[in-house]
């Protein structure tokens, strides 16, 4: 079964507090629930005391991120790794998808289509994936857990260069894994 650890902020009176905390922990999946004033501090530390994940959290936590993805793209600036504003809300919810998968790891696959120089090309991906992962350490998701990778036109998943192709191309994507798995690798 999942086992989240889910870390809790805002302000609240000690009465409400507790009474959603015990909400929280009575949700199916949730281990612990906690208040914090610093949630970024309290997930990274929550984080290394977590064990590895087991093969039922990382088929659930990856099922969150496809279900956040539901068919978007991150979208950026035609040749660059900024971030187009209308995917913000897209990383937001990776972001909180993301975050109660603890003992996970997680590849950022970054891809372009084919047209341009590979060299370029490879850059422009390995970019746009550091990028995305920047993003989600900014919404709390501890760098360890983030492995970005670009891989350039290198893995296609419609070949040619028509804009369909191109379209289809130009993505990234993302693989939920056990931390141990990705220790190991």
């Amino acid at each position: 079964a999942l086992e989240r650890v889910l870390i809790l902020s805002g302000t609240a009176s000690e009465a409400d507090r507790a009474r959603l905390e015990a909400v929280i922990k009575a949700m199916p999946g949730v281990r612990d629930a906690r208040w914090s004033a610093d949630p970024a501090a309290e997930a990274v530390t929550s984080e290394a005391s977590l064990p590895p994940a087991t093969a039922v959290t990382v088929n659930d936590c990856q099922a969150d991120v496809d279900a956040a993805i539901n068919g978007r793209t991150i979208q950026f600036d035609s040749g660059a790794a900024s971030i187009s504003a209308e995917s913000v809300p897209l990383i937001d919810a990776l972001a909180a998808a993301l975050g109660p998968c603890g003992g996970t790891s997680v590849a950022i696959a970054g891809h372009t289509d084919a047209t341009g120089q590979p060299a370029a090309n490879q850059a422009l991906s390995e970019t746009r994936a550091k990028a995305v992962a920047a993003e989600l350490i900014n919404r709390g998701i501890p760098a360890g857990r983030l492995v970005p990778n670009g891989y350039g036109a290198a893995k296609p998943l419609q070949p040619g260069t028509s804009a369909a192709a191109n379209a289809v191309n130009r993505r990234i994507e993302f693989l939920v894994a056990s931390a141990a798995a990705s220790a190991t690798e």
